[in-house]
């Protein structure tokens, strides 16, 4: 079977040493999960307009039943803590998939995709 992040881009977001969820998701942790899940690390945050000329849809994506919308418009993701600095605007425009470490640990846990609770709101006072 093709790993679980096959065809997703991730950028873990902020400190390193944040990303302390208790007793597992460490960066480098993540890092090597996303490595052996087949997906590809950035090093910088995720360039919308790059991802448009050359599209790469999550192998696993699953369709949301409730609202209709694929899942997965976007195979990029960026790793970040709630409570923690955001990043630039542009990036909330775009259609990148904002997760948490314990998204990430729980799709491992299903091995599927998981809808993210909620997409956080953009707040000028706490990006960069």
């Amino acid at each position: 079977l093709p790993g679980l992040f096959r065809g997703c881009q991730f950028h873990i977001f902020g400190n390193p040493r944040r990303y302390q969820v208790p007793g597992c998701a460490t960066k480098d942790l993540m890092e090597r999960l996303i490595k052996l899940g087949e997906g590809q690390l950035l090093s910088r945050e995720p360039n919308i307009d790059s991802w448009k000329l050359n599209p790469v849809l999550p192998y696993y994506a699953t369709r949301d039943s409730a609202s209709g919308r694929e899942f997965a418009e976007c195979g990029q993701f960026l790793v970040y803590m709630p409570g923690e600095r955001m990043p630039p605007k542009r990036v909330f425009d775009s259609p990148v998939n904002f997760i948490t470490p314990m998204w990430f640990l729980d799709s491992i846990s299903k091995f599927e995709l998981v809808h993210p609770d909620t997409r956080p709101v953009f707040n000028p006072s706490s990006s960069w």
